[in-house]
């Protein structure tokens, strides 16, 4: 288990939906499947 706390790791997971919202916003489901990197990059933010 994480020595963070509930609340940071809470804030963590609310900043990386942001950055995926924004890094996301306005593709469809094709051209973001088609980007590979932008893809990886998502992948590793979710984390």
């Amino acid at each position: 288990m994480s020595k963070r706390s509930s609340d940071l790791l809470i804030q963590d997971i609310v900043e990386s939906a942001k950055k995926i919202l924004e890094y996301t916003k306005g593709l469809t489901y094709e051209e973001f499947k088609s980007d590979s990197m932008r893809v990886d990059l998502l992948y590793e933010i979710s984390k």
